[in-house]
């Protein structure tokens, strides 16, 4: 307790730096990944669900490793190159999966950073479910490598996290960039470095400000309770999380992060009061599975004058239809979640992926949008709707009413329904049917 009560001493000085006047909001995108992709066609054409033809997967939806290279560079690798030109004193990076891109992007953005005198890079990642991190060392050790060629002061140290008695899988989406200057870049949101860049379907958030303000501070509270033992000891990090949240200076806010499992009820009861006077709720997942929120947007449905949409990986679809041999979504899950949902009026479409095939990609955007007479509630970051992301995981979760932000991911959400998303009736009638350039990998 000693150790805790001097962190927050610590803490309280390093966020006095700021005052009441600074938490104020700094600047805050959404982006999103938008592969270009060939067109990857069947050998036949082939019927569909209800009674039309489909020759080929969807353009720009169905992506296989080959089409990686022509995604090597985009308007969120274009944002992330961004984050390393100023002088910058610490970098902290943690992601459940630390690998790169074919290109080796990522190292070598940090190896060519404009680091201040005795800089630090701080990562963490997760282990494996057999307590290895085979991917995440492998980073480090590229990082640490060039780093010190490049700039021998700064200093690289790395951590794995997740997967013990205490916590599932450290599940966490976020990067926190400091300059020498005091201004800050944070970027967090549902993607992983690498193909979560290029070819998976990903949402990102890019925020900016001129000195630490509300937001940063909660965020860095998740990297100062998780040095106490590295998300290892519910009680211990807990602790340090409440100590460090205690230093934050009061104010407002119209983003804030959840930190899960420790906020499990706070987020819960947000989704609950979005939920309760919603109008319209659109949800882009790539996991699914947990029964409370399930039944939170049956009742949505259940509603008269209501609207939900849902939007899944094809995953969803054809474990449903037959034994899906590595779908990410199991049957189960299509009879628990979907079918459900299903008879409850949701609307549903899938973004015919190639997740199956040839290492291509998947939807794996996390948001959703209540929207009700007075505005918009967005929830977004790391978390999957399933049970373990809520109770036993390591996620972060962010809950904005930031008109502008959420407009972002309301008009990307409209476009991947409209002009990338399949329904049932076009979906074809063969299970799962392979295009011809992805039969000799399959």
């Amino acid at each position: 307790m000693k150790q805790l009560n001097a962190i927050a001493v610590l803490l309280a000085l390093h966020f006095s730096l700021f005052d009441i006047a600074s938490l104020r909001a700094g600047e805050i995108v959404g982006m999103f990944t938008e592969p270009t992709c060939a067109l990857h066609r069947y050998s036949v054409v082939l019927p569909t669900i209800a009674g039309g033809t489909a020759s080929s997967k969807p353009k720009n939806v169905y992506c296989l490793g080959t089409d990686v290279a022509s995604n090597q560079n985009n308007a969120i690798i274009e944002k992330f190159s961004t984050l390393f030109s100023k002088p910058i004193d610490s970098i902290d990076m943690a992601f459940f999966a630390l690998v790169d891109g074919p290109d080796d992007f990522l190292a070598k953005l940090l190896c060519g950073a404009n680091f201040s005198e005795n800089a630090k890079i701080s990562l963490m990642y997760s282990n494996t479910q057999d307590g290895s991190a085979p991917a995440g060392i492998a980073f480090q050790k590229k990082v640490s490598d060039c780093t010190a060629l490049a700039n021998p002061s700064v200093s690289v140290s790395g951590k794995a996290a997740g997967f013990n008695t205490s916590f599932g899988a450290m599940h966490l989406k976020l990067m926190i960039v400091h300059y020498a200057d005091g201004s800050f870049s944070m970027a967090f949101g549902s993607g992983n470095p690498g193909l979560g860049l290029r070819i998976h379907f990903d949402n990102w958030t890019f925020y900016s400000t001129l000195a630490a303000d509300k937001l940063v501070a909660e965020n860095e509270c998740i990297f100062e309770a998780a040095k106490t033992n590295s998300f290892t000891n519910f009680h211990e990090t807990g602790d340090a999380l409440r100590n460090c949240r205690k230093a934050i200076p009061a104010g407002t806010s119209n983003i804030r992060v959840d930190l899960l499992p420790f906020d499990q009820r706070d987020l819960r009861q947000k989704i609950h009061d979005a939920f309760l006077s919603s109008k319209t709720l659109d949800m882009a997942m790539s996991l699914i599975g947990d029964t409370e929120t399930r039944d939170e947007v049956a009742a949505i449905a259940h509603r008269s004058g209501t609207k939900v949409r849902l939007l899944l990986d094809d995953d969803a679809y054809w474990s449903g239809e037959g034994n899906c041999a590595g779908c990410f979504i199991s049957s189960e899950e299509v009879a628990n979640w979907v079918t459900p949902l299903e008879d409850a009026g949701v609307e549903i479409k899938y973004l015919e992926t190639a997740n199956q095939h040839c290492a291509g990609n998947f939807l794996h955007d996390k948001f959703f949008i209540a929207t009700n007479d007075t505005g918009a509630t967005l929830f977004t970051g790391a978390l999957n709707t399933t049970h373990a992301a809520f109770t036993s995981n390591v996620e972060n979760e962010y809950i904005s009413s930031d008109p502008a932000y959420n407009s972002a991911f309301e008009a990307e959400f409209n476009h991947m329904w409209s002009d990338l998303a399949t329904s049932r009736g076009d979906m074809t009638v063969e299970f799962n049917p392979v295009p011809v350039d992805a039969i000799t990998c399959n």
